[in-house]
């Protein structure tokens, strides 16, 4: 929900990302990196601002799940992994190739296989 420039999701729309496999979750927070990471080489500030809010908003939500609790540990080093592309972190030897290569399997398996209703571990 909102605007091109918020990050903020409704009710509504934490509602169906709890409903969402962490293979979907990730896939889509594969996909708002790609976006980061466009306007990030193109240096593009203010939606390099924005993707990097939605990502973040998106890694949160994600590590909220009470369904993957034993992957908290795993989201949470995402989430530093992240902040360091915007300096907030610049200690980690991490590369956007790197994120990138973790993430995009997930979005390759959210597509290939479309989730079963029935199953919530992707």
């Amino acid at each position: 929900g909102g605007t091109a420039h918020s990050s903020r999701m409704t009710a509504r729309d934490v509602g169906r990302w709890q409903t969402l496999t962490i293979c979907q979750q990730l896939g889509n927070i594969a996909s708002e990196f790609a976006r980061f990471r466009s306007s990030f080489e193109r240096g593009e500030r203010a939606r390099t601002d924005q993707a990097y809010a939605r990502l973040l908003n998106l890694v949160t939500l994600t590590a909220e799940d009470p369904r993957w609790a034993s992957r908290r540990r795993e989201l949470d080093c995402l989430t530093t992994v992240i902040r360091h592309f915007v300096g907030q972190q610049p200690e980690l030897d991490v590369s956007l190739d790197d994120l990138e290569a973790y993430l995009l399997p997930f979005a390759v398996r959210a597509r290939l296989h479309p989730a079963n209703p029935s199953r919530t571990n992707g």
